[in-house]
């Protein structure tokens, strides 16, 4: 009876961790995917302000271009 006992307190303590590392499995998930939605966000951002850096490089040199050429 007694190593009966002893397995079965055993198996709830093993079953009790599972539970408790899924949970905490669970939260890291969630946590990465918060963190990962962030980035990309972020990602977008710096995306869209190179882009219109090129737009306004691409602007200044064509009005340098024809400045340049009315005082020719």
């Amino acid at each position: 009876m007694a190593m009966n006992s002893e397995n079965e307190a055993d198996q709830r303590f093993v079953l009790l961790e599972i539970g408790k590392l899924s949970s905490n499995m669970e939260r890291l998930l969630a946590d990465v995917r918060f963190i990962g939605d962030k980035v990309d966000g972020l990602r977008h951002q710096v995306t869209f302000v190179r882009g219109a850096l090129y737009v306004v490089s691409g602007v200044l040199a064509a009005g340098g271009y024809f400045i340049a050429a009315l005082y020719r």
